[in-house]
Formats: structure tokens, C-alpha cells, sequence
């Protein structure tokens, strides 16, 4: 569900935008089994213990592949014609979904937000789609965003940055770059509560789905 709103969340009042003691196994008194001959211990040849920490190796190396950072999911969340295929790892609640307009460009964003009602909500993570004429260059994106984020608390400080090859900007928590002309994608990550090196490879997360 898409919420649409008249005008930017920020001053639209838009919350910020889961046996034995030893441990063994306890013998029967009186099973009348006399014991049997003396067993040797076993002693692996050099063979097999190669086999076992070769083993032991593709082990780790597999639980090592596992605990890496994964795609979004198998079906990825989308947004205006784009699909996000990375999050942050700690990022798990359900985003919401943002439509309005600005400036004669039109936003249309997954936000996610924690926190509760009576303590408030702050957003964890935004991302966004602009599009509109007014976007044709990275010059005018990064002219729009000035413009955009004039008063904010954070000053617009942007630093060229590329993009799957695109030319953008980032600015403190966000960037911003020109996809095509006319469309602009955007990510804005809280980085007090997520790394920084996380912001980058969300943006490269962001693919623009087929026709």
C-alpha cells in the first residue's frame, strides 16, 4: 500500500518521512556381560587425518559463505520500477511505502522506520525514485537536491561519486545520482545506527527492473 501524500513528509507530520555427572551416558548395574578383550585406541594414518582437516576446512569455508551479508530476499521489495536487492543486516521491519511530489518532481519511496508511537519513530533507511524533466543532467540533480535539502539540519556538502557507472553525489548519509535522464534515484541511511561502508552497496542494490 503506497501512501500518497500532497507534499514532502518532512513538514507533512509523516512519523520521520524475531547420563552420568560427567555427561556421559550412565551404565546398567548387573547386566551380567562379562567384559571384552581390550580395545586399542584408534590411531588415524597421515592419509586420513589430511582427508578430515581438508574437511574440516570446506566446513568453515561453507559456514563462513553462510554468515555473509544476503541479497534483500529472493523477491526483492520494489520501488517505482526498481528493484532493491541489498539491505543493511540489521534491517528486518516490513518498509512503508511514500508517494508525493515536489518542485514539479515526483518521489515515490520505501522508508524504514523503528521505534513505537509513544516513544516516537526515526527512519533507519529511505529510498527513493525521483523523476521529472527537471532532472536531465547530474548538474540539475545536484542543483534540485541543494535546493531540496536547503534548511535541513545537515548542509548539502556533495562529493562526485559514481553509481553502476552513473554520475552522482554523496553527501553525509545520502546519495543521490542520475540513472537516466529524468531519473534520479536516491538513498538516505541512518549511519549512527548502521556502518557507513553500508550506504554504497545499498545504492548498488538498487536495479532498475525491466520493461
Amino acid at each position: 500500500m503506497v501512501r500518497k501524500l500532497s507534499t514532502d513528509p518532512r513538514s507533512a507530520g509523516v512519523r520521520a518521512g524475531a547420563g552420568g555427572e560427567d555427561g556421559s551416558r550412565p551404565r546398567r548395574a548387573g547386566d551380567g556381560k562379562a567384559p571384552g578383550p581390550a580395545r586399542r585406541p584408534f590411531s588415524a594414518s597421515p592419509q586420513e587425518k589430511s582427508m578430515r582437516s581438508l574437511f574440516s576446512l570446506f566446513f568453515l569455508a561453507f559456514l563462513g559463505i553462510a554468515a555473509l551479508p544476503t541479497p534483500a530476499s529472493a523477491d526483492p521489495i520494489t520501488v517505482d520500477g526498481y528493484a532493491i536487492t541489498y539491505l543493511p543486516q540489521q534491517i528486518s521491519a516490513t518498509p512503508t511505502a511514500f508517494a508525493y511530489d515536489w518542485g514539479d518532481v515526483d518521489f515515490h519511496s520505501q522508508v524504514w522506520e523503528s521505534g513505537n508511537d509513544q516513544q516516537g519513530w526515526q527512519v533507519d533507511l529511505s529510498i527513493a525514485i525521483l523523476r521529472g524533466p527537471r532532472l536531465s543532467s547530474a548538474a540539475n540533480v545536484n542543483s534540485f537536491w541543494r535546493e531540496y535539502t536547503k534548511g535541513d539540519d545537515q548542509p548539502w556538502r556533495p562529493i562526485p561519486i559514481r553509481v553502476h557507472g552513473k554520475p552522482g553525489f554523496r553527501s553525509g548519509d545520502r546519495i543521490v545520482w542520475l540513472d537516466q535522464p529524468g531519473i534520479a534515484p536516491t538513498v538516505n541511511l541512518d549511519l549512527t545506527r548502521f556502518g557507513a561502508g553500508e550506504l554504497l552497496p545499498t545504492a548498488r542494490g538498487l536495479r532498475q527492473l525491466p520493461d
